[in-house]
């Protein structure tokens, strides 16, 4: 008996070994990330252990399930499919419990045990077969004593040789150089931080009445704020393109109708599609190390906006550890224990301590480069939850209100934000003033996040030799005109963000400027900054259809303005308002009139909004400031000359847009196909005299006059 389970202990220590390097080799195939292939020494014992235990149950078992005469003539290759279908029944069993999300009740277990338990039944009927029939003796050396301590001490060097592989960098990154210094200059650092949802006008810099901003007031003292930033979209995906490529949603084409942001992997052979470049990928071609930290599932490799960050960690999509079974185990008891260490808010903590790990040299980072970090923190965001250690949780709510006496509802989860937003129930101004309570407490938790990075870019150094640019891709409505959230409108709500800039060698401190200034004129104004610093410039199609302008000089008190307009757009809902309730019941749904896109046109205090079914709504902010006439957008305008003068900028400036970047880029895409072959679509698409050979194969430069974007467009009134 002690030989049998010594020899169980060993053959289900190598078997569940092996398993779980042939489960981290396949799960990281597929895995968009860093690979990173220590996880196999890392996570090496408690595999040892796990199998250890289920030989051992294998050991009592099988006296159960096989004769005395099978288990004498080939032991171990009984012991082995006891061993395997015990491990595929439990592995079955913990995936079906861990894709419940928690929800797995024992009163409903029948269902979700007996699949595994007959999986496991009939892989040991076949096993058993396999070890009973004539052949069996072919696999018996395979299961011996002597044989699983030697793969145990195989598995073991392999692990630590696996352990010196480095990371597999993130998919598409670019080919980092060596910066170039050029006269002495000194290469800036980079530091973006996104805000996600944090509306301009609740922050203390912004003259909000409540104390939210207190880290974000100081910076704001040190650098620039912008006070008329606005972002190109009201939703997280579109707005954080539009902020990495410099371009605008119809340009990009990323929303509901694409939720991707392009990487030139063209879905038809033959067809070109152009590969956006985006600010990571600039500055990683000029030498710059790049590195993104996120807890949005809408900026991930799934969607594009990864491109160009040689280091990225992604929070909103499962590490690679996470993916696997033992450490999904792992985590789940130390959860069950009460000894699992999570993030106590919706993952900005974690955010920042990264941040700061990789600022510190702890991660990947090379000091001897200049770096760009992009960050997004999204603690604004709905729900409005609070880490319940966060002493401010309550400082902003109505007299005699806590939060635990607050129904779900005023913490905005989803399903009731869209019932809402439907008609379902109505929101009373006391829970108004509560969810603005949370939410604008969850901005001071966020604000206090931002002192601890900038902290520690102090205590590292790096402050002064950083870039740091906060602001955030949209705001927040709360029912000022019916709608809740961020979806559906153009409002001064969603669009106007904050912008603050700091960089005391360029920028000039304490400056405030009312200038105009869209998301879209970060990427040329990093690019210009660090030229200038640097005294190194290139050029490149891609750099000249960029469509914002760079706010330098706005920074230096320049007072001309670098535009009189800003520009958003918001695509066809469609896909995001089919998870509504009633959504089904056709012209009655109560949100039906917002199945259109929308676009937006802003000069000075006057808007212009152009909806995809043919109406439109021309607002003075000085008369109408809470924007009341996009209620009735049927209704004729109040000055139908400047309606009039409007419509005409829009088309105007649509038009220019999109002929920019077809002369710059669209023969271009033509000829590189990201590596695919269009010769035989080409050569008809010239025979038919769609296109002009001659004129596809120039490199002449267009003239400029044609690619000229005006930043002025109105007459005043």
């Amino acid at each position: 008996m002690s030989t049998r389970f010594l020899h169980s202990f060993l053959l289900g220590a190598f078997l569940t070994a092996v398993a779980g390097l042939l489960e981290l080799l396949c799960t990281a195939a597929s895995f968009p990330y860093h690979r990173d292939w220590g996880l196999m020494l890392r996570w090496l014992p408690a595999h040892l252990l796990l199998g250890a235990l289920l030989g051992l149950a294998a050991a009592v078992l099988l006296p159960m399930v096989s004769s005395q005469r099978r288990r004498n003539q080939y032991l171990g290759l009984h012991l082995g499919a006891v061993i395997l279908s015990l491990g595929t029944t439990a592995a079955l069993f913990l995936r079906a419990v861990f894709a419940t999300n928690g929800g797995f009740t024992w009163s409903a277990w029948l269902p979700q045990i007996a699949v595994p338990m007959g999986v496991g039944a009939a892989l040991y009927g076949l096993l058993y077969w396999i070890a009973a029939s004539p052949a069996g003796w072919r696999l018996a050396s395979f299961f011996t004593p002597w044989f699983s301590l030697v793969g145990n001490f195989s598995v073991l060097v392999l692990a630590l040789l696996m352990a010196w592989i480095p990371a597999a960098r993130a998919p598409g990154s670019p080919t980092a150089s060596t910066p170039q210094v050029v006269d002495g200059g000194r290469a800036p650092n980079v530091l973006l931080v996104v805000l996600d949802t944090v509306a301009a006008d609740h922050l203390g810099c912004y003259q909000s009445s409540r104390p939210t901003s207190p880290a974000l007031d100081a910076l704001a003292e040190e650098g620039v704020l912008f006070e008329a930033a606005y972002a190109a979209a009201p939703w997280t995906l579109p707005s954080h393109a539009s902020i990495f490529t410099g371009l605008h949603p119809p340009s990009h084409g990323t929303g509901w109708r694409h939720r991707r942001l392009d990487d030139g992997a063209a879905s038809i052979p033959e067809v070109a599609e152009f590969d956006t470049l985006t600010l990571a990928e600039e500055l990683g071609q000029r030498g710059w190390q790049t590195c993104g930290v996120s807890d949005k599932p809408w900026l991930s490799s799934v969607y594009g906006t990864t491109q160009g960050f040689q280091s990225y960690f992604d929070y909103g999509y499962p590490a690679l550890a996470d993916l696997l079974l033992v450490p999904r185990l792992s985590t789940a008891l130390q959860r069950r224990l009460g000894g699992f260490n999570r993030p106590v808010d919706k993952g900005g903590e974690r955010v920042i301590d990264t941040a700061l790990d990789w600022l510190g040299g702890d991660l990947t980072r090379d000091d001897t480069r200049p770096f760009f970090l992009f960050l997004n923190l999204n603690e604004a965001h709905t729900p409005y939850r609070l880490p319940a250690d966060f002493t401010d949780r309550e400082r902003f709510l109505p007299a005699g209100t806590t939060i635990e006496g607050l129904e779900p509802a005023y913490f905005a989860p989803p399903k009731e934000r869209k019932a809402l937003n439907a008609g379902i129930h109505d929101l009373l101004d006391q829970q108004i003033d509560i969810q603005q309570g949370l939410y604008d407490a969850l901005i001071l938790y966020q604000d206090g996040l931002l002192d601890r990075l900038f902290e520690g870019l102090r205590g590292l150094e790096l402050m002064e030799d950083t870039l740091v640019i906060i602001t955030a891709d949209h705001g927040e409505e709360f029912h000022q005109l019916g709608l809740s959230g961020h979806q559906l409108s153009l409002s001064e709500h969603l669009l106007h963000v904050p912008l603050i800039m700091r960089y005391p060698t360029v920028l000039d401190a304490g400056t405030r400027t009312r200038s105009l200034v869209s998301l879209v004129d970060l990427f040329p104004t990093v690019i210009d900054l660090i030229e200038q610093q640097t005294g190194h410039s290139r050029s490149s199609p891609e750099l000249e259809a960029l469509e914002g302008f760079s706010l330098l000089d706005l920074g230096r008190g320049e007072v001309r303005a670098v535009r009189d307009w800003v520009y958003a757009s918001y695509q066809n809902p469609a896909v995001y308002l089919q998870a509504f309730p009633d959504f089904e019941s056709g012209n009655s749904f109560p949100l039906a009139h917002h199945m259109r896109s929308i676009q937006m046109l802003r000069s000075g205090s006057e808007k212009y909004y152009r909806y995809g079914d043919g109406e439109s709504v021309f607002v003075d902010l000085r008369l109408d400031p809470d924007e009341f006439a996009t209620l009735d957008t049927g209704a004729a305008p109040s000055n139908p000359a400047r309606a009039a003068l409007f419509d005409a900028a829009l088309g105007g400036l649509r038009n220019r847009m999109e002929t920019r970047r077809e002369l710059l880029l669209g023969r271009r895409a033509w000829r590189t196909q990201g590596g695919r072959s269009g010769s035989r679509t080409q050569a008809a698409l010239e025979k038919e005299g769609y296109l002009d050979a001659v004129a596809l194969d120039s490199d002449q430069p267009t003239p400029r006059s044609l690619l000229h974007l005006p930043g002025f467009w109105f007459e005043r009134p």
